[in-house]
């Protein structure tokens, strides 16, 4: 983990808002790396992916528009979306030569309720995790979920953005991985890749022929995939405490456990600018 912290439990909601890699890679393994090959690649991944641990962490290089293709099949209550660049080709007067289609060929990829909790820890991204900035520096306050993503050494940042209606992908970085940021807090996705999506939706906010896209909300949650989340997003491993302190007397762990929160909650403010 980029901060070291590894006296948290965390659950997979808490996993995603703060980008505990270890919780990736935790979820990867139970998972199974080829079932997980299996479904990137129905969600539109194409490129190459290793069969490694090291794979829950973005090691693979995948270009921007794989990753917005992904993220829409979430959107699209888990159906597959095929991305394509060109609407129409028209002359210099304005006359439509050609128009291109949507390909077809969407298939179910995720369950529905797969999809919309997904969507659902990936909001606690944008409202309160590594994401935060969005809403606190640049007062975009769409109906949105969202992922950083910073690669080694500070090489890439990136940030793909989800809102209802419309799908976002943002990196920032070199064709050559040795041009690098000095630190994380310069070369992090919420750093480089973030302001680039922020900036890009203050600007459809403003313009009311856009309103249909920026007043989009995501359905509530049913109450019964509700209560799948109705958890911590982390808390203090008492075991690992008691190994290090030899503390077995349950209040003092659960004093010492409400400290370190305080103290990780404070470094979350600090590193989010809240």
């Amino acid at each position: 983990n980029s901060e070291e912290n590894y006296d948290l439990k965390y659950s997979m909601e808490g996993g995603l808002t703060y980008s505990i890699n270890t919780v990736a890679v935790h979820v990867l393994e139970k998972a199974g790396i080829d079932r997980t090959v299996l479904l990137a690649k129905k969600m539109g991944i194409t490129s190459e992916l290793e069969r490694v641990p090291s794979l829950a962490l973005g090691t693979p290089s995948i270009s921007v528009i794989e990753m917005v293709g992904a993220y829409a099949c979430m959107a699209n209550n888990g159906r597959s979306v095929k991305p394509y660049y060109l609407t129409s080709i028209a002359s210099r007067d304005n006359v439509v030569l050609e128009n291109f289609n949507a390909a077809k060929g969407e298939q179910q990829v995720l369950t529905k309720d797969n999809a919309n909790i997904l969507i659902q820890m990936l909001k606690r991204v944008v409202n309160e995790g590594t994401g935060a900035s969005m809403r606190s520096k640049y007062g975009v306050t769409n109906d949105m979920a969202g992922k950083t993503g910073t690669t080694q050494s500070n090489a890439d940042g990136w940030f793909i953005a989800m809102t209802p209606k419309l799908v976002i992908g943002s990196w920032v970085g070199a064709d050559d991985p040795r041009i690098r940021f000095r630190s994380t807090a310069l070369g992090q996705g919420a750093s480089t890749a973030l302001p680039i999506v922020a900036t890009f939706f203050q600007q459809v906010n403003a313009d009311k022929e856009f309103a249909s896209l920026s007043q989009a909300r995501f359905p509530p949650l049913p109450s019964n995939l509700e209560q799948k989340l109705s958890c911590d997003l982390y808390k203090s491993d008492t075991n690992f405490l008691q190994k290090i302190f030899g503390k077995k007397n349950k209040e003092s762990t659960r004093a010492f456990g409400e400290k370190e929160k305080k103290k990780k909650k404070g470094f979350f403010k600090r590193l989010l600018g809240l």
